[in-house]
């Protein structure tokens, strides 16, 4: 029986807890936000803003890849061998024997290699344009993640403005239908109106206040929406400090934003990068049709020196620079 209770009440020792308390009895953080500042927070900390900017800084770093592969390709590479004896057979695999390998078992080889791309029928360059597109593109999504964030903070907090203007409103309606029912309470139990009439303003101000809780919701549901869009804490409570009087844009401005909309749409900008994408992997595609030249140059240390007759026990280095031509016969 001790045991049934003690973990019957364990849940209950949990609410009371330092941190459980802390939790329920931590206030909402209430952020006072005009419609610009609103706005700017939108387009800098929406979420689906802050993924563009990462897709947006990767495609900077694949242009930087692809123009590195314009530049000279240097490898360097060091070896060291110890080589077995070798075994010798006379007659099929008899008569076998080991002797020493000559001129010495130790084997190096030190050295660098350098290549350039003279030409290739426009590989390198194709890619480099195709990237640089691809970076246009991400621009563009960012700047319309960044519109639709901002549209989409504009609509939620014209909305919450709306709310708070309506709760003002239902305030005082509220304050008048009561004000309403006590008069008709008085006249009726001065017997100068009927029950009917009591009845009714309870029902108005019944439906005043259902109107005032839907209000309440709606403001709640909208904060937790502008909460989202914005990327805040879920527990800040935004105040809009603009109100339905805040000054207008001005209808010019307006007429120019929709005449150049034709123009500046972020799906036509979309569309031609997208062809212009598509080209640049066409010519890719059409350099793999032509040959490939390329600038060789090497410079090793080897030991021991093989390449006189008998070997020589010795170190040497050597170099050399050329023309490599190649074709792939498969493409």
């Amino acid at each position: 029986m001790k045991n049934f209770f003690s973990f019957r009440f364990l849940p209950l020792l949990f609410l009371f807890t330092p941190k459980a308390l802390a939790q329920q009895t931590e206030a909402p953080k209430v952020v006072l936000l005009s419609l610009k500042e609103a706005i700017e927070i939108g387009k800098s900390n929406n979420a689906a803003v802050q993924i563009a900017s990462i897709a947006r800084l990767v495609a900077d770093e694949d242009v930087k890849d692809s123009k590195n592969m314009a530049m000279p390709n240097v490898n360097t590479n060091g070896t060291y061998q110890r080589f077995s004896k070798l075994t010798l057979f006379e007659d099929g695999l008899g008569g076998a024997k080991s002797v020493n390998r000559q001129p010495s078992p130790n084997g190096v080889l030190l050295g660098m290699d350098l290549s350039f791309n003279i030409y290739s029928g426009g590989h390198t360059k194709a890619i480099i344009k195709e990237q640089k597109i691809k970076r246009i593109i991400s621009e563009i999504n960012l700047e319309d993640r960044q519109g639709n964030a901002a549209l989409l903070v504009c609509e939620l907090y014209m909305a919450l403005v709306e709310q708070y203007s309506l709760r003002k409103l239902t305030d005082d309606q509220i304050e008048r239908a009561e004000t309403r029912l006590k008069t008709i309470n008085t006249l009726y139990k001065n017997q100068r109106v009927t029950k009917s009439d009591v009845l009714r303003a309870e029902l108005m101000l019944s439906n005043i206040l259902l109107a005032r809780q839907e209000n309440v919701n709606n403001i709640t549901i909208l904060n937790n929406k502008l909460n989202i869009a914005l990327n805040l804490n879920e527990k800040s409570y935004i105040s809009p400090t603009d109100s339905a009087n805040m000054i207008k844009p001005d209808l010019i401005d307006v007429n120019k934003i929709a005449y150049n909309g034709e123009t500046n749409s972020y799906q036509l900008k979309l569309a031609k990068a997208d062809i212009e994408t598509q080209i640049a992997k066409k010519e890719e595609v059409h350099s793999a049709y032509m040959p490939v030249l390329s600038f060789i140059s090497a410079y090793n240390f080897t030991y021991p020196n093989y390449l006189f007759f008998p070997p020589v026990d010795q170190l040497y280095s050597i170099g050399y620079i050329g023309l490599k031509v190649s074709y792939n016969l498969s493409s």
